[in-house]
């Protein structure tokens, strides 16, 4: 992954869509910075934001931690994991995968309404 490659993903305070870009602290709370207007600034909800894994599904979209996976073998959630220092997914059981060679689809995020 390259330097431009790191990014994050979360929701607005006011629930009206995700931004994409820089994460930075303003006086009035977390935000992010949108990665094509470089001075325009969201407040996000704080637990919302992922970061981008430098991985993108079989369709070509980013993948972000916190994002629900589906592939032939199952459904999975993308991590962090200190252990391997590395971003993973995650099954239903707790068995932890590599995103290497992800043949798999974003289907949703843990924050998304009607998320399990």
């Amino acid at each position: 992954m390259k330097v431009e490659d790191i990014k994050f993903r979360g929701l607005r305070l006011d629930k009206t869509g995700r931004e994409i870009g820089l994460l930075t602290y303003k006086p009035w709370g977390l935000c992010i910075q949108d990665e094509k207007d470089h001075s325009h600034f969201s407040s996000v909800i704080p637990e919302t934001v992922g970061q981008f894994t430098g991985v993108k599904d079989k369709n070509g979209v980013d993948i972000y931690t916190g994002d629900k996976l589906q592939r032939i073998s199952g459904f999975y959630t993308v991590i962090w994991s200190q252990d391997n220092c590395a971003f993973m997914k995650e099954n239903s059981t707790g068995g932890i995968l590599s995103l290497n060679n992800c043949e798999c689809e974003v289907i949703g995020n843990i924050h998304e309404q009607g998320a399990n």
